[in-house]
């Protein structure tokens, strides 16, 4: 089997990253929270992803990350997402391609409250 490239432009980490900074403008995923990748590849299966512990309205297509099947960075300068199995395991099993997974104060703090009332 040959690598497949979803897509490989420019465009598309810039569109990616625009999204990251309309989910943080929107309050919906302040500062460092939330998780965002998306497939860069198929096979091997290789995901972009905003570097973990970085502010994500402030991420550009440089500071991207690729992270492989095994979670290993294989490019960029960053750490992956200790939730990056999540991001796996939802493209491997549901066929998707982007995964965004945000960390709003409004889902914390019903999180925090599910959590104290258990």
């Amino acid at each position: 089997m040959t690598d497949l490239r979803i897509e490989s432009s420019e465009t598309l980490e810039q569109e990616f990253c625009a999204v990251l900074r309309f989910i943080h403008q929107k309050g919906w995923s302040p500062g460092t929270g939330g998780n965002f990748s998306f497939v860069d590849s198929t096979h091997p299966l290789v995901l972009k992803m905003a570097p973990s512990g970085v502010d994500k309205g402030m991420v550009t297509p440089a500071a991207l990350i690729s992270v492989d099947a095994q979670q290993k960075v294989i490019a960029g300068t960053g750490k992956a997402s200790a939730e990056t199995a999540i991001h796996l395991s939802i493209i491997q099993t549901v066929k998707a391609r982007v995964v965004f997974h945000s960390h709003s104060i409004f889902n914390t703090l019903l999180s925090e409250l599910f959590l104290s009332q258990g």
